[in-house]
């Protein structure tokens, strides 16, 4: 009696592949390139919601506010809408990004003109201590403006910058001015003890 392992067991098939195999096998393959393709369509469908959702509420937040930026992104979302509307997501998608660029760029001129015009309100210490209450509060504002620059979040970044442009607008004036004060009140003062300490006019000196 033959081991277990030298049983010969009939195959149910052929060993021979049937004839249709290799059309078979184009069509599994011609399935899986449909099904890559409508993926991609997929993805690219979903990037581009993504990034016009993104870009309209850049576009929303410098309304009233910056009307040539308000007038590109809404630009760019008009030509986005008609490339998606004839399927072409792929350059729907760079017309997006080319406008979040735009976009970045923009709130980042912002924040650069705050912080610019916080140091200089800052700059002399006499003069930024007189302003402290106006300036504490603009550098909140520009902390916020800031961070919400690196977190794309528009409204946000273009609220606090708003807020902030506004109470440095007086301080960046101000400031020059009272640091120059300050370094004529040091030159006066010890003029005024110079006089004070000479005794023909002590009497007369009280006022200074």
């Amino acid at each position: 009696m033959p081991a277990p392992s030298q049983v010969q067991v009939p195959l149910p098939y052929p060993v021979q592949p049937p004839k249709e195999w290799p059309q078979a096998m184009q069509a599994l393959e011609d399935v899986k390139a449909i099904a890559a393709t409508a993926k991609k369509a997929a993805d690219d469908r979903q990037g581009f919601t993504v990034k016009l959702a993104d870009v309209t509420m850049g576009m929303n937040a410098f309304q009233n506010f910056d009307n040539a930026t308000f007038n590109l992104l809404s630009g760019a979302i008009g030509n986005a809408n008609a490339q998606a509307a004839a399927n072409n997501y792929v350059t729907a998608n760079a017309t997006l990004d080319a406008a979040a660029v735009k976009l970045q760029a923009a709130l980042k001129l912002w924040v650069d003109t705050v912080n610019g015009k916080l140091a200089k309100s800052t700059a002399n210490a006499s003069a930024a201590g007189f302003l402290k209450p106006e300036l504490d509060k603009a550098k909140v504002q520009a902390a916020a403006a800031n961070t919400a620059l690196g977190a794309r979040r528009w409204s946000e970044g273009v609220m606090a910058a708003v807020t902030a442009l506004r109470a440095l607008a007086s301080t960046e004036r101000m400031a020059p001015r009272r640091a120059s004060y300050e370094t004529a009140r040091v030159a006066t003062v010890a003029k005024i003890a110079a006089v004070k300490a000479a005794a023909p006019v002590a009497d007369r000196s009280r006022g200074l």
